[in-house]
């Protein structure tokens, strides 16, 4: 197994479309809890270290993994791992939904991201959309950033990868893994935009997972489980405010001076749109087609619980946080 996390060095750049807030200024955590009630203020959202991995759990992983244990039990262990993680940061563990470990791994890995967000106070993504999975679906399988087709670009927020072997294991990585070096976590210095302590790219995809838009925001979800890639997850997020609107003309000149990472065969693509566009300027907005507005999964939280959909299939659960599992 392998964990690879990877971050769009663009992203700081194309966030400037819509105006996110800015990350609240670092405060004490509190300690951790069994129940809370969901934040009415989003929570301190940085990180300055890598997970600790104890003993225990370290030992856990690597037979559970392997092909000593199961797959099941596997993920279990993983989950223990982010539970613990989050207790560094004051928070409960993660309310998992009944039946989680049966639903596709799209819809675990929109849960996983959702209850990152709402147990810390932010909005969750209302909905995935069948257009940006899409996108999203092609990038995983090609084991790179998802980057949004041209009808997206004034929508475009942010994207993440992960070759992970589970949802969760991707959470853990993107969310609590994706400093420098190796801390004394299990998968240090696995972030390849982390070059360095003081490297821009280093917990860039915690800063996408956890932002902040006045406006609701979309996702595109994707997956794929291939020889050449290995199994990848990608999320690609929209403000779907700015769909429709014509494409500004300085953000074509900007995304026409990238100079493509060479493992980021995407950039070129997304840096021969903007030429085209700086050299021939849309004359009107590019909508996106009512059919890729389709959404194929959606949130709402409702007070204390919340309720995912997937076609006409519904999960409604409590967000009270569980005890992580008894896995010593």
């Amino acid at each position: 197994m392998k964990l690879l996390a990877r971050l769009a060095p663009l992203v700081g750049g194309l966030m400037l479309l819509a105006s996110c807030g800015s990350s609240p200024a670092a405060s004490g955590l509190p300690s951790p809890a069994a129940t809370y009630r969901l934040p009415t203020t989003p929570t301190d959202l940085s990180r300055a270290a890598n997970f600790q991995v104890s003993h225990t759990l370290g030992n856990l992983i690597a037979t559970e993994c392997s092909y000593l244990g199961t797959p099941l039990k596997c993920q279990q262990v993983y989950l223990e791992a982010v539970d613990q993680a989050r207790a560094q940061e004051g928070l409960g563990a993660l309310p998992i939904p009944p039946g989680f470990f049966q639903m596709s791994q799209p819809e675990q890995f929109f849960v996983i991201l959702n209850l990152e967000r709402v147990t810390r106070g932010l909005s969750p993504i209302v909905r995935a959309v069948a257009a940006a999975n899409q996108t999203a679906t092609a990038a995983a399988a090609a084991g790179v950033d998802p980057m949004p087709p041209l009808n997206f670009m004034t929508a475009f927020q942010g994207s993440v990868e992960a070759e992970s072997s589970s949802a969760i294991m991707a959470d853990l990585g993107l969310m609590y893994d994706d400093g420098w070096g190796n801390t004394g976590s299990n998968f240090g210095g696995m972030n390849v935009d982390c070059t360095s302590a003081s490297a821009a790219g280093c917990w860039g995809h915690r800063q996408v997972m956890l932002m902040q838009d006045p406006h609701q925001l979309w996702a595109g979800i994707g997956y794929a489980n291939s020889s050449s890639v290995g199994t990848d997850y990608t999320g690609l997020y929209l403000d779907p405010t700015y769909l429709g609107q014509p494409i500004n003309l300085g953000l074509a000149q900007y995304l026409c001076a990238i100079k493509p990472y060479p493992y980021y065969a995407l950039y070129q693509q997304l840096s021969q749109a903007g030429c085209q566009m700086e050299s021939n300027p849309p004359a009107a907005a590019l909508p996106i087609a009512a059919a890729s507005e389709q959404a194929t999964i959606t949130w709402q939280t409702i007070g204390q619980r919340a309720k995912v959909c997937s076609g006409a299939a519904c999960v409604v659960w409590s967000l009270t946080p569980p005890k992580p599992p008894n896995l010593k």
